[in-house]
C-alpha cells in the first residue's frame, strides 16, 4: 500500500492544493492518511497557511477518501461493491458522501447504483448524481463501473475545487485519490506582493516581531513600537500619531519626554522584555494606524526586494515571503552584504542553497525555520 501527497501549483500561483493518491492490494481495511501545507490562507481572514489533509482507506469491496481543508470544509466520499453472482464482479453498489462545514454536516447523501424496478428486476439507479449545497456544485456517480468519481466546485473570489476518485478493490488492486484546490485570482506578481502573499506574510511578521501599541527597547537597544517600528530618535517618535489614554491626540512635548523617558530605561546589562516597558508609558498607537503601517514597509520592502534581485516578480512566492522577511528584520543593507552565499544562491535561483544560507545568529529559531521552509518549498516548486 503506498500513500503519497504532492502540492498543486499552477505556474501565475494563483492556485495552491494538494493531490493525494493511495493504492495497493488490501489486506483487510487498511487506512493512511497525509498532510500538506499550503504557502496561502485558504479563507479570508484566517492568519495562518492553509493546510489540506486526506484519509483514506481501502478493503476487500470497500474504499473511501476524505479530504479537508483547514477546518472549514471536510468531505468524505465513500463506495462499497455488492458481492456478485460469480463472485469475481459486483451486480451493485452503494456510494455516499458526507459534507462538513466545520464540524457541522451540511450534505449526506447515500444510494445504491442500481435499484428494482416494478418487476423487481436491477436498474440504473434514478438519482440525478446533481446537487447544490453552500455554494458548492456536487456530483457524484450514477452508474456502475471500475471507477467511482465525485467532484465539488465553488466558484468565487478564491474558489476551492475537489475532486474525488475510488477504485474499488475486488479481487487485486484498488485506489483512493483525492485532489483540492485553492483558487486566487491572477494578480501582477510586478506590481507587489500578491493577496495571498500578504494574507500569509502579514500575520507572520506579526508573530515574529511581535505586535505592541506603546514605546518600548528591542533586545538591540532601539526604541520600538508597532510591529518592528524603530523610532530612531524623539524626531520619529513626533511622526507618529500617538494617542494618550483617553484616545486624545498626544502633543509633541509628550512624544518626545516619552521616548527620552523609555529610552532611558534601557539597561544592556539587564535587557527587559517588550511588554516590561509597558509600566512607563502614557501614550499608544491605535490599531488602524498599525495595520496601515505595516503594509506601507512591507510594500517599500517589495520595491527594494525588486531593485536588488533582477526577476524578483518571477521568483517562487514561497522564496518572495522569505526574502522579505529577512529584508524586514536585517534592513536592506543587512541583507544584501551580510549574505553574500545566499545572495549568490538567489542569484542562481538554488533555493535549497538558500535555505540553508538564510540563518541568522540574532533571531529565534522558528523564525529561522520559517524562513528555511519557505525557501525549501519554493524549491520544491519548480
Amino acid at each position: 500500500m503506498q500513500l503519497i501527497a504532492k502540492p498543486v501549483r499552477s505556474t501565475d500561483e494563483n492556485i495552491c492544493g494538494a493531490a493525494f493518491s493511495y493504492t495497493g492490494t488490501p489486506s483487510g481495511v487498511q487506512v493512511e492518511q497525509a498532510s500538506q501545507q499550503l504557502t496561502f490562507a485558504a479563507f479570508e481572514g484566517a492568519d495562518y497557511p492553509s493546510s489540506i489533509s486526506g484519509v483514506f482507506a481501502l478493503g476487500p469491496r470497500v474504499a473511501s477518501a476524505m479530504i479537508q481543508i483547514d477546518a472549514r470544509v471536510s468531505v468524505s466520499f465513500n463506495a462499497y461493491a455488492l458481492a456478485g453472482s460469480s463472485g469475481v464482479d459486483s451486480d451493485n453498489a452503494q456510494v455516499s458522501m458526507v459534507m462538513l462545514a466545520g464540524a457541522q454536516p451540511i450534505f449526506t447523501k447515500s444510494y445504491f447504483l442500481r435499484e428494482q424496478d416494478a418487476s423487481g428486476a436491477l436498474i440504473d439507479t434514478r438519482e440525478s448524481g446533481r446537487y447544490s449545497v453552500a455554494g458548492f456544485a456536487i456530483t457524484m456517480p450514477t452508474r456502475m463501473g471500475a471507477t467511482y468519481s465525485a467532484t465539488l466546485s465553488k466558484p468565487g473570489t478564491q474558489g476551492q475545487h475537489i475532486d474525488l476518485s475510488l477504485n474499488v478493490p475486488i479481487t487485486g488492486a484498488g485506489s483512493a485519490k483525492a485532489m483540492a484546490r485553492i483558487d486566487f485570482p491572477l494578480e501582477d506578481k510586478a506590481a507587489g506582493f500578491t493577496t495571498g502573499e500578504l494574507q500569509a506574510l502579514l500575520p507572520e511578521l506579526k508573530q515574529h516581531e511581535g505586535e505592541k501599541d506603546f514605546m518600548y527597547v528591542d533586545s538591540q537597544g532601539h526604541v520600538t513600537t508597532g510591529v518592528g517600528f524603530l523610532l530612531p530618535n524623539e524626531d520619529a517618535a513626533v511622526a507618529y500619531p500617538f494617542v494618550d489614554l483617553d484616545d486624545v491626540p498626544a502633543t509633541e512635548q509628550q512624544k518626545r519626554e516619552e521616548w527620552r523617558l523609555i529610552a532611558s530605561k534601557y539597561d544592556p546589562a539587564h535587557k527587559h522584555g517588550a511588554d516590561w516597558y509597558e509600566d512607563y508609558t502614557n501614550l499608544y498607537l491605535q490599531p488602524e494606524f498599525i495595520d496601515q503601517k505595516l503594509r506601507e514597509l512591507v510594500d517599500a520592502d517589495f520595491h527594494g526586494l525588486s531593485q536588488d534581485f533582477p526577476g524578483f516578480a518571477g521568483f517562487p512566492s514561497a522564496a518572495r515571503m522569505a526574502l522579505q522577511d529577512m529584508r524586514f528584520n536585517l534592513g536592506a543593507s543587512g541583507l544584501v552584504n551580510k549574505f553574500p552565499r545566499l545572495m549568490a544562491a538567489i542569484e542562481r535561483r538554488d533555493w535549497r542553497a538558500a535555505a540553508a544560507e538564510s540563518h541568522r545568529s540574532s533571531i529565534s529559531e522558528l523564525r529561522n525555520n520559517y524562513v528555511r521552509d519557505l525557501f525549501l518549498r519554493a524549491a520544491e516548486s519548480q
